[in-house]
């Protein structure tokens, strides 16, 4: 019984994931343009920024030595859990995977991957 109900999960899950993996991950130039306020994002016509920055999640204090080592940040002065998250000038809204709150805004930039991510979005573009 019990397997049935880890399979039923898994495979919402999957179904879950596929969809979302479907949709692209930035706003494209055109929709970026065509939604955001003209007034006041005037000087970046022609432009489509994507504005970065980090960001924490709190979470319990773990009992276990390696997880409340990996997830606390001295930044935040607690454990929690680290994302880079986005915003586009049309209001669209991102963030990349979750990482321990221990590791660095400087090793998460380089080694995450969402500005490879980005560059890919950006090229299949042109």
């Amino acid at each position: 019984m019990h397997q049935q109900i880890n399979d039923v999960k898994d495979h919402k899950f999957a179904l879950e994931m596929s969809a979302m993996e479907s949709w692209p991950r930035f706003a494209s130039f055109d929709e970026d343009s065509s939604l955001r306020k003209k007034d006041k994002w005037s000087r970046y016509d022609g432009y489509r920024p994507i504005m970065w920055d980090m960001t924490n999640i709190t979470t319990p204090v773990f009992s276990d030595a390696s997880l409340q080592r990996v997830t606390y940040s001295e930044y935040y002065a607690e454990n929690c859990f680290k994302a880079g998250i986005f915003c586009q000038l049309c209001g669209w809204l991102g963030n990349g995977n979750l990482w321990g709150g221990g590791v660095s805004d400087s090793d998460y930039n380089e080694n995450a991957g969402y500005l490879k991510d980005q560059e890919e979005f950006q090229q299949m573009i042109l």
